[in-house]
């Protein structure tokens, strides 16, 4: 593979003093620890010529990174140069963060196409730095000016946005890469930071020995002509290039702050064993023939020939060197060869004697060296072995033996797992692969989906009609919802969503409940939990749980914050016998208010076999009488008030109250709805009952009915309309009705004429109203309990 060798240095110039500087040599085509960005002092030495030393500067952002990590399996990408400048001092840091941003993304990247990779690192530090520009005052932001640059192999790419100079130096002729020289002054309109929309401009080319790149400030332009920088470029080293562009900024009429990077392309060649590199050199320098190269060859063992001893050796290989000298322009490989061999021979020789070891006579063809002395073998066995032939110093029936025994039970092993390693590998690395493109595709849909939701939002800030202002404002919200389900850790986009939630708040008289506190979590001890029930009593909270057949009692504390312990919360369970009556599956409860011959407050539940039952705090459990009871399939929502019994069954489309009597409710039902009042039951999903009776329907509408006779409710919403609504609240000690709007995962409070007041919706993190069942209101202590998936929790009620 070709390999072209740079080296590389920066600078940058603010106020007049070089804030920083370094160097890199690198050899392409090995990778290498990616440099600290900016050139650190602790930053890896790319190669033995140097290390990265000086820091970088507090306003450019010059980076200089190579792919990192021979174990690394992602595409070798080359070795990238960025130089990022803002348009003014202070504020943001910007030009580093955009450096270290364009840098960690470039190599982050899945992709093996640098263009593809350098589009998408711009972009993403684009949309970085316009984050950091909006959380910032308008003083403090920035745009940045970017000219990326990256060499692979003999392959240059470049990349820039907005006013960024990247000079080439060729064959004697300064030019902008790409279009004509010129000085007239760049804007920052197009840079970085300004819009979410960028266009990269790209550039392809290949790049010579002797080129010399300048990827530098357009300010360079202004301080010095073409012909100044001309000069500054000439010394074919790029530490003597910044040391004048840094002369030059002293000696400017007009200086101006600047950074720049230079790369000098110092050379390249294809990898070969040294004797073949040196007979190029040889021909380069002596001229010749076809045979330049095995002419350069003897010659270079012939000047190794001349190393010994002046007593014996010297003189030999003098000879035999000269011999191989002569070769350079001879008729064919084979002779220069052997003036090779001759040379070599000759600087052997001169060694032997030099170390006191008797030499051979003129006609002998080979000898033994001294590590061939040391460890006991032939030079002809030597040089057999090293061509591949075997000496014939042992019988071939033993060789063929020897080798048969090599190849033992390990080296099958060996060989066999080969394949498993091979496969094992291949199968980490694509799965290593996968999983980076799917995150990079996940943030990328995460951000575009952000940025048309931080859009919608500007444009409902840009105009006065509250409905196009509130329709934007939701479309907005639900952009913000799905960028948290393809990025959930993303801060930005909850920030976005919070502030979206602010002015739909404003515009719909919205409250944010602040974080919710759990109190019970009935899915921990039994997995086949579904609570389908909650009732609130002063301090008693109980919950129906129809998954696993039982009734739970929880007491609260004197702030309705917390519970106080009880090792056994279960009040019934299905299978107990109360009475002349064992329990079924439990369906519905309520709380029933003393009245009539009802002298007590009580806990009313039913089962599924028609049982009636009830729990009184101070006596426990009892069968209750029940006469002309509905059939419990047909049940959808049980009430209680001042000792009566109201049950709802939309199937059969009535609506009957049970009086009290001293057993239980042993008269016949009345319809609670009186006859001269037309209304259809067949969708009611609810009701609450005090003095008033308020059905809710599953199409959002809601009645209210006094003595059987239906009474004023509006229930309209001054946004969306209530969509699949579950469950309605409404108690003798509280102001408003409360209704659970499952749809819009939201509380609606009405007054009891229903005027609406406002809509309570979750602020926290994790929004408990998604799988919202059943609430209970307690006014007096401002707290709203609330029974979602298989979880209790407490919040403050605004007030």
């Amino acid at each position: 593979m070709n390999r072209v060798r740079i080296s590389v240095d920066h600078i940058s110039v603010v106020n007049g003093v070089a804030q920083g500087e370094g160097r890199a040599s690198l050899a392409l085509g090995r990778r290498t620890r990616r440099p600290v960005p900016g050139g650190s002092a602790n930053a890896p030495a790319s190669s033995g010529r140097g290390r990265l030393r000086g820091r970088q500067g507090e306003r450019a952002g010059i980076v200089v990174a190579e792919s990192s990590g021979i174990l690394n399996f992602k595409p070798n990408k080359g070795k990238l140069i960025v130089v990022a400048e803002p348009d003014l001092d202070g504020g943001i840091q910007a030009g580093p963060l955009v450096a270290d941003s364009i840098s960690r993304e470039f190599f982050g990247d899945a992709s093996p196409s640098v263009t593809s990779s350098l589009a998408h690192a711009l972009r993403a530090a684009n949309v970085l730095l316009s984050r950091e520009n909006l959380k910032s005052l308008s003083p403090d932001r920035r745009s940045v000016a970017v000219a990326c640059a990256v060499v692979r192999d003999d392959d240059l790419y470049l990349a820039q946005i907005g006013p960024s100079l990247a000079l080439r130096l060729r064959d004697g002729e300064l030019a902008i890469i790409g279009e004509p020289l010129r000085a007239e002054p760049l804007s920052f309109a197009c840079a970085l930071g300004q819009d979410c929309e960028i266009e990269v401009q790209l550039y392809h080319d290949a790049i010579n020995p002797g080129d010399i790149l300048l990827l530098c400030s357009p300010s360079l332009l202004r301080m010095a002509s073409g012909g100044e920088i001309m000069t500054c470029l000439e010394n074919p080293n790029s530490a003597a290039i910044v040391e004048n562009l840094l002369h030059l900024h002293r000696v400017s009429l007009n200086p101006e702050d600047f950074s720049a990077v230079a790369l000098v392309v110092e050379g390249s060649g294809i990898n070969t064993v040294r004797g073949a590199d040196s007979w190029q050199r040889a021909g380069r320098r002596h001229g010749g023939g076809g045979n330049v190269r095995e002419g350069r060859k003897g010659e270079r063992n012939a000047e190794e020939g001349n190393v010994g001893d002046k007593d014996g050796g010297t003189r030999h290989g003098r000879a035999q060197g000269r011999s191989g000298a002569d070769v350079r322009v001879g008729d064919g490989a084979r002779d220069a060869r052997g003036a090779v061999e001759r040379a070599a021979l000759g600087q052997r020789r001169g060694r032997t004697a030099a170390q006191g070891f008797a030499e051979p006579g003129e006609g002998e063809e080979e000898h033994r060296s001294f590590e061939d002395r040391r460890r006991g073998r032939g030079r002809a066995q030597s040089l057999a072995e090293t061509d591949g032939v075997w000496s014939n110093t042992r019988p071939l029936a033993q060789r063929d033996g020897a080798r048969r025994r090599r190849f033992d039970f390990r080296r099958i092993l060996v060989f066999a797992l080969i394949p498993l390693i091979f496969v094992g590998v291949a199968a980490s690395v694509g799965i290593y692969l996968l999983q980076e493109y799917q995150t990079n595709e996940r943030k990328e849909q995460a951000l575009a989906i952000l940025a048309k939701a931080a859009q919608a939002e500007q444009d409902a800030q840009g105009t006065q009609d509250i409905a196009i202002k509130r329709r934007l404002l939701s479309q907005a919200d639900q952009l913000a919802e799905q960028a948290i389900a393809a990025r959930p850790g993303d801060q930005d986009s909850f920030v976005v969503r919070e502030r979206i939630h602010n002015a739909l708040d404003q515009l719909s008289n919205g409250v944010r409940l602040g974080s919710a506190r759990r109190l019970v979590d009935l899915g921990q001890d039994v997995k086949e939990s579904d609570p389908t029930g909650l009732l609130l009593q002063g301090i008693d909270l109980y919950v129906l749980d129809r998954g696993a057949d039982r009734i739970y009692k929880y007491l609260l504390d004197a702030s309705g914050d917390q519970l106080q312990s009880n090792p056994n919360p279960v009040v019934v369970r299905r299978g107990d016998t109360i009475g002349d009556g064992v329990v079924g599956r439990i369906i519905k409860i309520t709380w029933v208010p003393a009245g009539g011959q009802r002298l007590r407050d009580a806990l009313v539940f039913i089962d599924d076999a028609g049982g009636v039952y009830e729990y009184d705090p101070t006596r426990g459990l009892a069968r209750l009488k029940m006469t002309g009871a509905l059939s419990p399939g047909e049940i959808q929502a049980v009430g209680g008030y001042a000792g009566s019994l109201y049950v709802l069954a939309p199937k059969q489309r009535q609506l009957v109250w049970y009086p009290p009597t001293a057993q239980g409710y042993e008269k016949s039902p009345y319809s609670y709805v009186n006859p001269e009042t037309e209304t259809d039951l067949t969708t009611a999903a609810d009701f609450a009952v005090d003095s008033n009776l308020f059905v809710l329907h599953s199409t959002g509408k809601i009645e209210r009915f006094y003595a059987g006779r239906r009474q004023q409710f509006d229930s309209a919403t001054p946004d969306a309309p209530l969509k699949s609504p579950s469950a309605i609240f409404a108690s003798p000690s509280a102001r408003s009705v409360y209704v659970v709007d499952v749809g819009n995962q939201r509380v609606v409070q009405f007054s009891r004429d229903g005027h609406f007041e406002r809509q309570l919706r979750y602020g926290g993190s994790d929004n408990i109203f998604r799988n919202l069942k059943e609430i209970g209101v307690d006014e007096q202590r401002a707290k709203l309990y609330v029974l979602s998936d298989r979880q209790v929790f407490v919040a403050d009620l605004p007030k």
